[in-house]
């Protein structure tokens, strides 16, 4: 029987957890849950080289939205 993870208890755990005792997680709670604790996994550090690339690739831009509450509030009324 296969394992199913231990985050979601959905779909089956294909990754060994460090922070969650060695359990299995899948891929995508793997991602949502991962943070600076997971700093020595390797999943983290290829999420990390990954960015990084990205940020490059961007041409070292950041992407930020500015919200103009006038415009977001006629766009809700039309």
């Amino acid at each position: 029987m296969k394992k199913k993870c231990i985050v979601c208890n959905k779909t089956r755990g294909k990754r060994v957890c460090a922070m969650k005792d060695r359990a299995v997680v899948c891929p995508r709670c793997c991602a949502e849950i991962r943070n600076q604790e997971c700093k020595g996994c390797s999943y983290y550090q290829s999420a990390e080289k990954y960015n990084a690339q990205k940020y490059v690739k961007s041409g070292k831009k950041e992407f930020f939205v500015e919200l103009n509450k006038e415009v977001e509030q006629q766009v809700d009324q039309a």
